[in-house]
């Protein structure tokens, strides 16, 4: 666990290396993985802006993972030396939300095979094509809104078809039978 909803959070971590899945807390205590970060992408920084100063949800490294950590007082340095930060992390934020608003329209309209190819085309890679990236059933279950049963069973009924391999996580073996799949062009 990198940090827990709640934590207070007094930096932002940038990702170097490595995988961390974002979560929030679901029914019955269980967690909801919301977003899967990877190499150059960040994390922690809605505290930094969050009154409150407190964690908005629990960060939890899916592989070994190394971080630049970049604490308030610089965060704040950076910003009144360069205004344009601020325009970056709007930006940032704002496909953040327009990312969340699709993937819940998605989850009442389109097929549940459908939205697990496309959270599985959208997993941060980083390395070498084909590569596993190590994500568990239950974060692609949060990611497509669909239960970790039919996860398991649309993730066993790709592989039989030859489009991923779930050994150590899941690795994309045929990226255009996959984009078929996930209806995009």
């Amino acid at each position: 666990v990198v940090f827990t909803e709640g934590d207070p959070g007094s930096s932002l971590l940038l990702i170097s290396s490595g995988l961390v899945a974002v979560q929030v807390p679901g029914a019955g205590g269980s967690s909801i993985t919301v977003a899967i970060r990877g190499p150059g992408e960040m994390l922690g920084e809605m505290a930094l802006f969050a009154r409150s100063g407190r964690r908005t949800a629990t960060a939890v490294a899916r592989a070994a993972t190394r971080f630049l950590e970049l604490d308030s007082a610089s965060f704040e340095s950076l910003r009144t030396a360069r205004p344009e930060i601020d325009d970056l992390f709007l930006r940032i934020l704002a496909e953040r939300s327009a990312s969340l608003t699709w993937r819940l329209a998605e989850s009442g309209e389109l097929d549940p095979t459908v939205r697990l190819a496309r959270r599985i085309l959208d997993l941060p890679t980083g390395g070498e094509p084909g590569a596993p990236v190590p994500v568990t059933v239950e974060d692609l279950a949060g990611l497509s809104g669909i239960s970790v049963q039919l996860v398991a069973d649309r993730l066993y009924d790709l592989q039989q078809l030859g489009w991923i391999d779930v050994a150590d996580g899941v690795a994309i073996l045929d990226r255009p039978a996959l984009t078929r799949a996930a209806s995009l062009p």
